[in-house]
């Protein structure tokens, strides 16, 4: 074999490994933005037979065929920027299964670069679209949208509020730590994975202080709240101030503390700790700290 084959063999081995070696993108997740994206002006306009087509296409997921749906879902993704409006405009408050379907189109089809143009399509009064909207919004981490978040957060429905302000924490506003406490207080097994996702990414002095400072003198219900936020946004060197919720008299804020030192130096959480283990975790984290 001349070295010419030998190279080009070896170059077709590299490429195929690392094209193994690439985990594949999880669609619910946006693409990885850039620091400056170009926003869209406005979607695709089709013309009325394909704009017919589409709609056709979106009418799949609403019969009871489960063969019709995958097909759909590839069509609908191909079609790219010009289908999200009609798939948007299928969503329906009163079919939450047939939304699902179509979310999971839109979870592929709206990216970063859509910010400007979802921030028009959630003054549109279906409760779920604007909830689903708020969400993928909340990932994009765009201080553009500030202004729109602003307004969701005060939206009658209690989880569009929540994902409004939790957007607008991770985007470092100090005023909606005390939304993101109090709904987290008493919905953490629903969007305690999605806490952390947000707002991990956060994570600094700042946003531990305002956590810390919001929690100082609060009640003990709080207190768990907070410690659970700052699982995610309190900085290391903020660390030995969880010794004050360590030698909290009550059992859920030493739970809590415990776990934000967990979780702050890479363990995962104990979320439902025995009261007999919490000493002995009390005790080894009173000394690491």
């Amino acid at each position: 074999m001349s070295p010419s084959s030998l190279s080009s063999r070896a170059l077709l081995l590299a490429a195929l490994f690392l094209a193994a070696a690439t985990p594949a993108q999880d669609p619910k997740a946006p693409a990885a933005a850039p620091a400056k994206v170009e926003k869209l002006a406005d979607w695709p306009k089709p013309d009325e037979a394909a704009t017919k087509t589409l709609a056709a296409v979106v009418g799949q997921f609403a019969k009871p065929e489960a063969a019709l749906h995958e097909p759909a879902h590839k069509k609908l993704v191909g079609a790219g920027d010009a289908a999200a409006p009609i798939v948007m405009n299928a969503v329906n408050d009163r079919t939450p299964e047939v939304n699902v379907k179509l979310f999971a189109v839109l979870d592929e089809l709206l990216q970063p670069r859509h910010g400007a143009l979802l921030a028009r399509e959630v003054k549109k009064p279906k409760v779920e679209l604007r909830r689903y909207l708020t969400l993928r919004m909340l990932r994009f981490r765009d201080a553009e949208l500030l202004p729109t978040l602003g307004e969701l957060r005060k939206d009658k429905d209690p989880l569009t509020a929540f994902y409004a302000s939790l957007a607008a924490r991770a985007l470092r506003q100090k005023d909606a730590v005390g939304p993101v406490l109090e709904y987290t207080k008493t919905h953490w097994s629903e969007v305690g994975p999605l806490v952390a996702e947000v707002l991990t990414p956060a994570r600094s002095v700042e946003a531990g202080t305002w956590v810390l400072e919001s929690i100082a003198k609060a009640n003990a219900a709080d207190q768990m709240a907070g410690l659970r936020l700052l699982r995610h946004l309190l900085a290391k060197e903020q660390a030995s101030t969880l010794k004050t919720y360590l030698n909290s008299p009550d059992h859920t804020v030493k739970r809590e503390a415990i776990n934000a030192a967990r979780v702050l130096h890479g363990e995962p959480p104990i979320e439902n700790l025995p009261v007999f283990q919490v000493v002995k975790h009390q005790q080894e984290w009173l000394q690491k700290l």
